[in-house]
């Protein structure tokens, strides 16, 4: 919560607060605006809930709802926040809310997102938990494990159980998938066919199904093709749960786990469709890949440096050198200190380089170093050319440090 903890004061009542106010409490962060109808809609709700929280709960005083305004002057926000019993971040502190809207994806409003006495998320569905939990008897809404959701219960195509312990010590990939989906169908029988080699070179892989489908009979029509396991589709909530635990927003999606419940990579139909024949089994994600088109699915999920090359195999190559140590390190910096890593590519082929620049609107340059981070809608260009080692090691640094001129993709 490097964001939050930048606040220096909070407003609450017509009166100051300092920071040390809400340290120790679980924290709603509510992203909204005036200006915005679902916003206005929600708020009289959010209202109630949190007033009804204050006066009964009996962890009353570890909680709190600041406000993070996206409206448009101080005015706007003035009268917003009046309407609110909680504090708010100061309108002026623009800077801190924008640093709290990447931390957390937000791409919507309103969004509601609920973070620990440490400052680490519980949840981002907080809208959720005001619908499900009026009384707030499931304070302070921790999230449930992969363990708690995944369950013990399974089944395979043809009606036989099967219970977790059969297939323990496995990677798990988790595909969520439908018949009414055309990518989906897709990627089934590709799908279909990696599963095939990775079993028969005797590799620890299992794969279970959690459908989308509409009905009972689309399931079980999508499940005969389907050479793995399943999760019941009558358990709804199940699937749901591991839909929301992994923020699936879109399918065909593929989670691979490992045999402790670890997450391998949320990216699995990137990593598979790269590689059909499942020789990089299990699919660990790679600091630094080459730009195709299969790989650049991953921009949407994540800040990513990318070179961009002539195309040339000797630019590629020398490319490739200069970014694959740095990649290294700063993979094992961010697993050590619990972050997400800045991935790394370059790019080799023509039309992958010409269909990249043109999306970020980029000059025809090369070598040239620029930071994609298409969640946030925001690219950085390095000034410098020359691409070295000492010069990417800069760039990455200045990213990280907020030193770097944003420009938006929009």
């Amino acid at each position: 919560m490097a964001a939050l903890k930048n606040v220096t004061r909070y407003l609450k009542g017509g009166e100051e607060l300092p920071a040390s106010a809400l340290a120790g409490k679980v924290v709603g962060i509510y992203f909204s605006a005036h200006w915005c109808p679902p916003c206005r809609g929600f708020t009289p709700k959010l209202v109630q809930w949190y007033k009804d929280f204050k006066a009964s709960h009996p962890r009353a005083d570890d909680f709190e709802i600041v406000f993070a305004s996206s409206d448009k002057d101080d005015a706007a926000f003035s009268e917003y926040f009046a309407e609110m019993p909680w504090a708010a971040i100061p309108f002026e502190d623009r800077e801190v809310k924008e640093e709290l809207s990447k931390e957390f994806s937000v791409r919507g409003i309103p969004s509601l997102v609920f973070v620990d006495g440490a400052g680490k998320l519980l949840t981002k569905n907080g809208r959720d938990i005001v619908r499900d939990d009026p009384k707030g008897e499931k304070f302070p809404w921790a999230p449930p494990s992969f363990d708690e959701i995944f369950g013990e219960d399974f089944v395979k195509n043809d009606g036989t159980a099967v219970k977790r312990a059969e297939f323990a010590g496995k990677y798990v990939a988790i595909y969520f998938s439908a018949h009414w989906c055309p990518p989906c169908r897709g990627f089934t029988p590709d799908l279909i066919a990696t599963y095939k080699k990775v079993l028969a070179a005797g590799k620890p892989f299992e794969l279970i199904f959690a459908s989308s489908d509409k009905n009972d009979a689309q399931f079980n029509e999508y499940f005969a093709e389907m050479p793995w396991l399943a999760i019941p589709f009558e358990d709804r909530r199940r699937k749901e749960a591991l839909s929301a635990h992994f923020e699936v927003e879109g399918i065909p999606s593929l989670v691979i786990i490992d045999p402790e419940g670890n997450v391998v990579t949320t990216n699995g139909r990137m990593a598979l469709g790269a590689d059909p024949e499942g020789n990089d089994f299990p699919w660990v994600p790679k600091p630094c890949n080459e730009l195709t088109g299969a790989s650049g699915s991953s921009l949407n999920d994540t800040a990513v440096l990318i070179a961009f090359t002539s195309g040339e195999e000797a630019d590629v190559a020398a490319a490739k050198a200069v970014l694959e140590p740095i990649a290294d390190a700063e993979a094992a910096a961010a697993k050590a200190a619990g972050d997400d890593p800045v991935f790394f590519m370059y790019t080799a082929n023509d039309d992958m380089i010409d269909m990249v620049r043109d999306f970020a609107k980029l000059k025809d340059v090369s070598p040239q170093l620029v930071i994609l981070d298409i969640p946030n809608q925001a690219k950085y260009v390095a000034k410098e050319h020359n691409l070295t080692s000492g010069n990417v090691s800069q760039f990455l640094a200045d990213f990280k440090a907020g030193k770097l001129d944003e420009e938006k993709l929009r």
